[in-house]
């Protein structure tokens, strides 16, 4: 099958993670008009943050409306509705729980969902998570069930050798840097934090990371694999999602605020040289995902204006215990929210990151007001009730302990800044030597094409 395009999608789902990758065979398509002809889905899940109130105006939240959308032009356009891969990266409920409401819709729309392959990273699944894994493995072929990880799989664990694969959809290879890494702590939050997948999306040159919960245990087990490597496995990294949603807790040995050692984070950027970073975050979450100092440190080589407008950027400070909106922030940092201004409804986004057969990428949006997209309404549906885990596992929170009520907080200080720390304004772009750095695996016989000179595209209008 030959694939020209690769879209994958950042999902606003709160304090949560969302990733839905879709394949198409032009290079032209454009995902709310064309069907994809491969989908995957990378961890599906909220706790809180803004979705209960989209769902009250809309009657279902935005990510399970994009999913249920995308299924539903795929039968518009004479293709079977189907989830090639659904990989969830660990147990936590703010990595699944949105599939509840998913298969509660596919049952009301009588949609005849196909899934390809359910792949489960992580430890200790409760048994809520496991009813829900359960009825979604109802559409797998018949005679197959859910995939689990190995201790320590890697697809990247033969130093200077082949790297394997995961899985592949048609040319996109689906690898895991690492899986199910042990912890050597105590801590329930870093236990099954550390445990999660991380995943890279790779399609020809170019990829994503999609590193779920993971910690600094988790990266430092990462870093050990890839830096036995003389030269690395890794293609160029178009876009990364922050590991455990810039969380400050689970990626540091000690917190002691903004001076947090971020050794193993920092050494991860330095491997990977992510261009672009994404990070899915609450409405004053009393997580305070994403720390101001994760965006910082993840964002070291990251470039500017693959998204031509300039966006707002919301993060929190760990010293001074507030909230700051970047809002007129050029580099390719993205968060799924926007402002927080309490007076204004709430402004969010997905962001959408493509990359095409001519090793060309960039970086589309597609905003919400208040919880309702801008442009087009939304039929109004039945609502559905979600139940979260109740068995102690918790919704993926920092300290391990934190309740899925009290997610939503009051609003606290709120700092408006000018750029990221650091971090000069103007137009900065990647040099060639970090473009074409000499990345070992999958080599296609060329040199890799330095991206087209920027334009303005237009926004997705959905």
């Amino acid at each position: 099958m030959t694939i020209e395009l690769a879209y994958m999608d950042g999902m606003w789902c709160g304090q949560g993670m969302a990733h839905l990758l879709r394949l198409y065979t032009d290079r032209y398509a454009r995902p709310d008009k064309d069907a994809a002809e491969m989908m995957a889905l990378f961890d599906f899940g909220n706790s809180g943050g803004g979705l209960s109130q989209s769902k009250e105006v809309l009657g279902i939240t935005p990510p399970v409306r994009t999913l249920i959308e995308a299924l539903e032009l795929q039968m518009a356009q004479g293709k079977p509705p189907k989830l090639d891969l659904v990989l969830f990266s660990h147990q936590d409920t703010d990595h699944w729980t949105l599939t509840k409401e998913f298969l509660d819709q596919v049952a009301t729309r009588n949609i005849p969902l196909e899934v390809g392959r359910i792949q489960l990273g992580g430890t200790n699944w409760g048994p809520q998570a496991r009813a829900t894994i359960g009825r979604l493995a109802k559409f797998l072929p018949e005679g197959d069930g859910p995939v689990s990880y190995l201790t320590n799989a890697s697809d990247y664990g033969d130093a200077n050798g082949d790297v394997t694969e995961t899985m592949a959809l048609g040319p996109v290879s689906i690898r895991t840097i690492v899986s199910n890494v042990p912890s050597a702590t105590k801590s329930q939050a870093l236990i099954k934090n550390g445990s999660s997948a991380v995943a890279v999306v790779q399609y020809g040159q170019t990829a994503f990371i999609l590193p779920g919960d993971a910690t600094y245990e988790t990266l430092d087990f990462a870093n050990t694999l890839l830096q036995a490597w003389t030269q690395s496995p890794l293609p160029n990294i178009y876009m990364m999602s922050a590991p455990h949603h810039g969380s400050l807790d689970t990626m540091t040995r000690k917190n002691i605020g903004d001076k947090s050692d971020l050794a193993e984070l920092n050494t991860f950027v330095e491997l990977t040289l992510p261009y672009s970073i994404f990070a899915s975050a609450g409405y004053y979450s009393h997580h305070k995902h994403p720390y101001l100092s994760i965006l910082v440190a993840l964002s070291k080589h990251t470039g500017s204006h693959e998204y031509p407008d300039p966006h707002g950027v919301v993060a929190y400070e760990a010293d001074t215990a507030r909230w700051t909106l970047l809002p007129e922030v050029d580099r390719n940092v993205y968060t799924t929210v926007l402002d927080l201004d309490p007076d204004k409804p709430l402004q969010s986004a997905d962001w959408l990151f493509w990359i095409n057969d001519q090793g060309h990428f960039g970086t589309d949006a597609r905003f919400f007001e208040g919880g309702a997209r801008q442009i087009i309404g939304v039929p109004q549906t039945d609502s559905t009730t979600m139940i979260l885990e109740e068995d102690g596992s918790g919704g993926g929170g920092g300290g391990g302990g934190d309740s899925i009520s009290a997610v939503t907080a009051a609003p606290g200080p709120l700092r408006v800044g000018d750029v990221l720390p650091g971090i000069k304004r103007g137009h900065l772009v990647r040099s060639r030597q970090i473009l074409d750095r000499g990345r070992a695996a999958s080599s296609v016989g060329s040199a890799r094409p330095i991206p087209p000179p920027r334009r303005v595209r237009p926004r997705i209008a959905v």
